[in-house]
C-alpha cells in the first residue's frame, strides 16, 4: 500500500508539475496577448488624445471666429449707431431750421394781421363819421328841398 501511495504521490506530482509548467507556458502567451492588447489600448488612446488635441484647436479656433464676429458685429452695429446718430441730429436740425421759419412766419402773420386791423378800425371810424356826416348833408338836403318845394307850392297857391 505504500507503494500504491508512492505512485499516486509521484502521479500526483506529475501532473501537479506538468500542469504547473504548462500554465506557465499559456501564462507566457496571455502576456504576449496582453501585451498586444495594451499596445493596441495605447495606440487607441493616442489616436484618441490626438483627436482630442485637434477638437481643442478647432473648440479653440471656432471660439477665436466667433469673438471676431462678435467683434466686427459690435463694431458694424456701433457704426450703425452712429450713423444712425448722426441722421437724427441732421433731421433734427432740418427741423429747427424749418420751425424756426415757421415761427418768423407765424411771428410776421401776426404782425399783419395787427396792422390789418388797425387798419379796419381806422377805416371803420372814417367811415362811421363819413357815414354820419352823410346823414347830416343828406337831413340838410332835405330839409332845404322840403323848404325849396314848400316855397314853390307857396308860391303856386298864391298865383
Amino acid at each position: 500500500m505504500e507503494i500504491l501511495f508512492l505512485i499516486i504521490g509521484l502521479a500526483l506530482g506529475a501532473a501537479i508539475v506538468f500542469l504547473f509548467f504548462k500554465g506557465k507556458q499559456n501564462a507566457n502567451v496571455d502576456t504576449s496577448v496582453f501585451d498586444k492588447k495594451i499596445m493596441e489600448l495605447e495606440m487607441a488612446g493616442a489616436v484618441m488624445q490626438t483627436q482630442f488635441n485637434h477638437a481643442v484647436a478647432e473648440s479653440q479656433r471656432v471660439n477665436s471666429e466667433q469673438k471676431h464676429t462678435r467683434e466686427q458685429h459690435a463694431l458694424e452695429l456701433k457704426l450703425i449707431r452712429e450713423q444712425a446718430a448722426e441722421e437724427l441730429h441732421r433731421e433734427r436740425e432740418k427741423l429747427n431750421a424749418e420751425l424756426a421759419a415757421l415761427r418768423k412766419e407765424l411771428n410776421e402773420s401776426n404782425i399783419t394781421i395787427a396792422k390789418a386791423r388797425e387798419t379796419f378800425k381806422a377805416q371803420e371810424e372814417k367811415h362811421s363819421i363819413w357815414k354820419g356826416e352823410m346823414e347830416t348833408v343828406h337831413k340838410k338836403y332835405t330839409t332845404e328841398f322840403e323848404n325849396i318845394a314848400n316855397k314853390i307850392l307857396d308860391k303856386k297857391t298864391k298865383k
